[in-house]
């Protein structure tokens, strides 16, 4: 009796194993027929389970490239925009280019359902010219319904395991029971970590910004005037310079043979005077 009973609970441990892997592929099937979502009106504004809610799932983005006078001053606007919609900020980064104007990149987090208010909260703020501007939205329902059936079934999966755990008489029969019990709590933690990433995706749309400074016409087009004023002078002087010394080099040539006729001349007179005398 007791050899047949071993014999039940292994069999139960193998069809269990084979069903594990039947279950998290057919599951998240099931569970899309059973729960058909409905046509996208929009972004969701509740959390929760797609298959019970029937909303369907997006992930939106958001680019921004502004220009500004001063960034520091529509940096601060700009966070506190952000800040009143209880967004987040993800990455910001400052820099000054090599005309001296400053450049910034920021990735934020804003709920979904604010995204369109918050853009246009930016793109109104005084000073602002909007460069460029571009909204889009990516469907995942499909993709969010399959790993929250996925989940689903491996769970049950595991809570199955955990009852034949613990009908196990023999050492061999718990260690294959613990062999497999640990790879589905490895794909159940693969998995929720999965789902809560696309969760946070979808909760949550992304807007990058790139925000530079305006550099100033007038002061732009003085500063290229003056450059090539002085790059004009620099080459002029410069030719100047070069004249004169190819004139001294030469000229002294000649100026050597005209010392040397000076001075045999003044001899020649010389010899001429002591002879009269």
């Amino acid at each position: 009796m007791k050899y047949l009973d071993k014999r039940t609970l292994m069999v139960k441990v193998i069809v269990l194993v084979i069903t594990g892997f039947m279950l998290a592929a057919c599951g998240a099937t099931n569970r899309k027929q059973e729960y058909a979502p409905a046509p996208a009106k929009g972004l969701s504004q509740q959390s929760g389970s797609v298959a019970k809610s029937g909303i369907t799932k997006m992930i939106q983005t958001a680019n921004l490239e502004l220009e500004t006078a001063v960034l520091p001053e529509t940096e601060k606007k700009i966070m506190k925009i952000i800040n009143d919609q209880h967004g987040q900020i993800g990455s910001m980064a400052v820099t000054r280019d090599s005309q001296g104007q400053l450049r910034g990149k920021y990735t934020l987090r804003v709920p979904q359902e604010k995204l369109n208010s918050v853009v246009e909260a930016i793109v109104g703020l005084a000073g602002i010219t909007v460069r460029q501007r571009s909204i889009s939205q990516r469907d995942v329902t499909e993709q969010y319904i399959d790993l929250e059936a996925r989940l689903d079934n491996m769970k049950k999966h595991e809570q199955r395991l955990q009852q034949i755990l613990g009908q196990a008489g023999t050492v061999e029969e718990i260690l294959k029971v613990e062999s497999e019990l640990a790879r589905v709590r490895g794909q159940i933690e693969s998995q929720t970590a999965q789902f809560r990433n696309l969760s946070n995706q979808v909760e949550l749309a992304t807007l990058t910004i790139n925000l530079s400074e305006a550099a100033n016409k007038y002061w732009s087009a003085f500063g290229k005037r003056l450059v090539n004023t002085l790059q004009e002078s620099f080459i002029l002087a410069g030719d100047v310079f070069l004249g004169l010394i190819m004139i001294v080099v030469g000229g002294i040539p000649v100026m050597g043979a005209a010392v040397l006729i000076w001075w045999l001349w003044r001899k020649y007179k010389r010899k001429k005077s002591q002879a009269l005398k």
